[in-house]
C-alpha cells in the first residue's frame, strides 16, 4: 500500500521519524511564540494576568529568597510554578522577570504539553499523522498565549499531558514508569493543585502491576499482562500515585483551605454546575473535526446504538437540569465576579444567544448531547481499533478531571481546551491504527487541519491582533 504519509504502513514508525516530526512541530511552535516574546508586547487576558498576579509574585519571591512566603501570595494557584522562576532568576542573575531567560524558560515549559501530547498521539498512529492531529493544540490562543506569557496553565497542563499520556500509552509497567508519572502528576499540582485528579490513572497503573491486577476489569485494564507483579512494586506505585496528594495535604494545611486566603472568596465558594455541559459543548465544536477517525463505526450502523443515544441523553439532562445561561454573581460589597465569562463560546455565543426559563443556554442545550455523542463515537472507534483500554481509562480520567474542575466556582474556557483538545487528539489517535485506508486517513488529517486553520483565526483575532494594536 503506497502511502503519502511517511511510515504510516509499517507497523512501527522508528524513533527517528518521531523525531522529526517533532522537530517541525517545535519549529512551528518556536515561529509562533518567539517574536511575540522578543517584542515584549502584551495586549491579552494571559499578558494581563502575568503582569497582574504572577510577575509580581516571582519578583516578591525573588526579593524574600531564600525563604518566600508561600502562602500569603497574590495568586489562586499553588506556588511551585512562582518559585522555579524565581530560582531561575537566581540562579541566571536576571534583573528582571521579563527577562528572555526566564520568558523562554516560560515557553520551553508549555513547549512540553504540545510535545508530550503529539508524542504519545505518534505511539497509537504513528508520527506524521499525529502531527497534523495535534495541530490545533498548537494553534490554540490558550497555548499559544501560556507560552508567550508568564502563567500557569500550560506549564501544568504539560505536566498532566505527561502523567495521563504516559499512563495510557505505553505497555510495561516499570518502577522507573511509576516514579516518572507520580513526579509528573506531583510537579503538575505544584502549579495548580486542582490537577490532584491525575493521581487515578497512576494508581490504576499500581494496582496493574501487583497481586490485585484480577480484580481489575479487562475493560480499563491497560498495560502488559506479562508484567513480574509483586506487592513491593503495588507498594511503590501506591507511592507513587499518592504523592500529588500528599503535597496537596501539605499545602492546605499551611494555607487553611484549597487556595491562598487572599483569594479564597473567588474561586473557592463553591461547585459550579455548569462544568459538565461546559466540557460536552466544547468536545461538540472540536470533536466533529475529528470524526472522521469514527467514519467507519458510523458505517457500521453506530448511530443506530442505544449506548449513543444515552450518552446523548446524559448530555441532554446536565444541559437543562444546572443553570447553564451567561451569569454575573455581584457580592455584598459589591464586587463582582465572572463564573462564566472567558473564552470566546461563553462570551459571545452564550452571552448573545437567548436562554430558557432565565436559566438555561440555548446554545448549551444543543451542544452538550452533540458532544456527548461525539465522544462516544471516537471511543468506539477506538475500541473497534483494539484500543479499548486506553480509551476507557482516558475518558475514566477525563471525568475525574471535570470532577475535580466543577469545584471551582469558575468555569473558564482557558480550564478546559487544552484537557479536552488532549482528550479528543489522543481518542483519534486511538482510533486510527497503523494500515487505516488512505482514505480514510486523508479524511482525519483534513479534518485536525480544517480545526487547526480555525484555531489559527482565532488566534489571529484574539492574541496577535491584540499584540498590534493594544500590545
Amino acid at each position: 500500500m503506497s502511502s503519502t504519509i511517511p511510515a504510516l504502513d509499517s507497523k512501527r514508525d522508528s524513533v527517528g521519524a518521531r523525531l522529526r516530526a517533532l522537530l517541525a512541530l517545535t519549529v512551528a511552535y518556536a515561529l509562533l511564540v518567539i517574536p511575540v516574546i522578543i517584542s515584549g508586547k502584551g495586549g491579552t487576558n494571559e499578558a494581563g494576568d502575568a503582569r497582574q498576579y504572577h510577575e509580581p509574585v516571582i519578583e516578591t519571591m525573588v526579593e524574600q529568597w531564600p525563604s518566600p512566603d508561600i502562602v500569603n501570595y497574590r495568586s489562586t494557584t499553588s506556588p511551585g510554578y512562582h518559585l522555579l522562576m524565581a530560582g531561575l532568576m537566581k540562579l541566571t542573575g536576571a534583573e528582571t522577570v521579563r527577562a528572555p531567560v526566564v520568558r523562554l524558560a516560560n515557553a520551553g515549559l508549555t513547549w512540553i504539553l504540545v510535545a508530550a501530547v503529539f508524542w504519545w498521539a505518534s505511539g497509537f498512529c504513528g508520527a506524521w499523522l499525529s502531527l497534523a492531529l495535534t495541530a490545533p493544540l498548537l494553534l490554540s490562543s490558550y497555548t499559544l498565549g501560556g507560552g508567550i506569557w508568564l502563567t500557569t496553565d500550560t506549564p501544568a497542563w504539560g505536566f498532566i499531558a505527561l502523567a495521563v499520556g504516559g499512563s495510557i500509552a505505553t505497555q510495561r509497567i516499570t518502577p522507573a514508569r511509576l516514579g516518572l508519572l507520580g513526579l509528573f502528576a506531583t510537579l503538575a499540582v505544584s502549579i495548580r493543585q486542582v490537577h490532584v485528579w491525575a493521581i487515578a490513572p497512576i494508581g490504576l497503573l499500581a494496582v496493574l502491576s501487583g497481586p490485585l491486577r484480577g480484580w481489575v476489569p479487562r475493560w480499563i485494564r491497560v498495560g502488559d499482562d506479562t508484567t513480574r507483579a509483586s506487592w513491593g512494586r503495588f507498594a511503590w506505585g501506591l507511592v507513587c500515585a499518592l504523592a500529588p496528594a500528599a503535597l496537596l495535604a501539605y499545602f492546605v494545611w499551611i494555607c487553611g483551605g484549597l487556595t491562598p486566603p487572599e483569594y479564597r472568596d473567588k474561586h473557592d465558594v463553591g461547585a459550579n454546575p455548569a462544568t459538565f455541559a461546559f466540557a460536552l459543548s466544547l468536545c461538540a465544536i472540536f470533536g466533529v473535526y475529528f470524526l472522521p477517525a469514527a467514519i467507519d463505526e458510523i458505517r457500521r450502523g453506530a448511530l443506530k446504538n442505544k449506548w449513543l443515544w444515552l450518552c446523548v441523553g446524559i448530555g441532554l439532562l446536565v444541559a437543562i437540569v444546572p443553570a447553564t445561561d451567561f451569569v454575573r454573581i455581584e457580592h455584598a460589597d459589591g464586587t463582582r465576579w465572572n463564573p462564566r465569562d472567558n473564552g470566546w463560546l461563553w462570551k459571545p455565543i452564550v452571552k448573545m444567544a437567548p436562554d430558557l426559563f432565565g436559566r438555561t443556554s440555548v446554545v448549551i442545550l444543543l451542544l452538550a448531547p452533540l458532544g456527548a455523542g461525539v465522544v462516544w463515537l471516537l471511543r468506539q472507534a477506538a475500541v473497534s481499533a483494539g484500543r479499548g483500554a486506553p480509551a476507557n481509562v482516558l475518558l475514566l480520567t477525563m471525568l475525574g478531571w471535570l470532577g475535580a474542575q466543577s469545584m471551582n466556582s469558575l468555569a473558564w474556557q482557558r480550564y478546559f481546551e487544552p484537557m479536552i483538545l488532549m482528550g479528543l487528539i489522543w481518542l483519534a489517535a486511538m482510533a486510527l491504527p497503523r494500515g487505516t485506508e488512505q482514505r480514510r486517513i486523508r479524511w482525519a488529517v483534513a479534518g485536525a487541519l480544517v480545526l487547526a486553520g480555525f484555531q489559527a483565526l482565532l488566534v489571529g483575532v484574539t492574541l496577535y491582533r491584540e499584540v498590534i494594536t493594544r500590545g
